[in-house]
């Protein structure tokens, strides 16, 4: 399950007269609970590209909360949704026929993240301050660039960057949205969203300053909005997320180690009671009764004859004197010592045994008892396990 932190997000109108841009949710509004980000610049001027951002950072979010399963084409039939509120829009308001934005959004799903973007805003992926994936600028001076006719710093100050080839925009003919699936998402990952005001400040260079492994996206939103301030022309707006549970190996290897001990722990318990069941047998702890010391039987000797009798066991030995008499103390009762020998004790794995699963590694290592065990004699044995990662 993929978690984040505390989102940041803001939209400045710049130098601009009214702004533009719209984002979802709206600034201020966004928790480390929400899954679904939008980024749009509106396209047409005279407010008419405000009502287009408006009005599909409205509708979209409607759409994607209402659908569960999701088909291969559920973010493209999504977009339909979103163009056929601007074409009735449109229809009612004659005056804002040619209304347009573009749109990028983020979703966050259980095991991996969806980018959608239509225009030249961008999302980038940043991982360690290295940017992993960025989006490709539906624009003019982007397929100049791709043509070998411009470099990407020449594109930066051409007169027609701001010509968009592809644009949210209603009417007959759809809008192609291009999707991208990223499945390898880690613990610290930045996503990035923005118009293109927030690139007239922001390189790619610049990603393994500003986004660090402990900044917030807070602290870099702050930094990015004192760069743009008083010095970029357009709207400039943002959403910055950042990765506090992802897919990656991270996740994979916790997931790992907590299938391991599931399997682990019930297994340890069984190996545990059969080890010492057997133990208990092999020291005879089942055959007390066989231990007791049996009744002396009396011996017959003939009248008048002088005893010459020898004790017939060890354990009569022990209780003569060393003149042959019995020790006026009484007969010593003999003490039960348990069988004799060294108990072999029954392993169910060699002494040194690892079990490995899924990269993490357990060693079992069989040896002789603390002589204190409660459960255990002097001849016992005691298993130690130990984690070898």
């Amino acid at each position: 399950m993929i978690r984040i932190h505390q989102p940041a997000g803001y939209s400045e109108v710049g130098s601009r007269p009214h702004n533009e841009d719209a984002i979802y949710p709206a600034p201020g509004r966004a928790g480390a609970e929400d899954a679904f980000f939008m980024v749009c610049d509106g396209v047409g001027g005279a407010n008419k590209g405000e009502v287009a951002s408006a009005l599909i950072v409205e509708t979209f979010p409607v759409y994607i909360a209402g659908k569960g399963e999701q088909q291969a084409d559920f973010y493209q039939t999504g977009l339909q949704r979103v163009e056929e509120r601007l074409s009735a829009y449109m229809h009612e308001h004659p005056d804002c026929q040619g209304m347009a934005s573009t749109l990028t959004f983020l979703h966050i799903r259980e095991r991996d993240v969806v980018l959608g973007w239509a225009g030249d805003s961008r999302i980038y992926h940043i991982r360690d301050g290295r940017i992993l994936f960025r989006t490709r600028d539906h624009s003019l001076v982007n397929k100049l660039v791709q043509m070998g006719e411009i470099s990407e710093e020449e594109a930066r100050s051409h007169p027609q960057r701001n010509v968009i080839m592809r644009a949210v925009k209603g009417g007959a003919e759809p809008t192609r949205l291009d999707v991208q699936v990223i499945t390898d998402v880690q613990a610290g990952d930045f996503f990035l969203l923005c118009t293109d005001g927030v690139l007239e400040t922001f390189r790619d260079e610049q990603a393994g300053q500003l986004f660090g492994a402990k900044q917030t996206p807070r602290q870099i939103a702050d930094r990015m909005l004192e760069q743009a301030e008083g010095t970029t022309n357009d709207n400039y707006s943002a959403y910055l997320i950042k990765v506090a549970q992802g897919t990656g190996s991270g996740a994979a290897k916790s997931s790992k180690i907590l299938t391991l001990f599931r399997w682990l722990i019930p297994v340890l318990f069984v190996v545990n009671l059969v080890l010492l069941f057997n133990w208990l047998r092999t020291n005879g702890y089942f055959d007390r009764e066989k231990d007791k010391p049996q009744p002396a039987q009396p011996m017959l000797r003939p009248e008048n004859q002088p005893s010459q009798e020898r004790p017939s066991t060890p354990e009569q030995q022990e209780d003569m004197t060393p003149s042959g008499q019995e020790d006026p103390s009484g007969p010593q009762q003999r003490k039960s010592k348990g069988p004799t020998g060294k108990s072999q004790f029954p392993f169910l794995f060699p002494i040194d045994t690892s079990l490995t699963s899924g990269g993490f590694n357990i060693l079992i290592k069989i040896g002789k008892s603390d002589p204190d065990s409660v459960w255990i004699r002097e001849d016992g044995w005691q298993i130690d396990f130990e984690n070898q990662n």
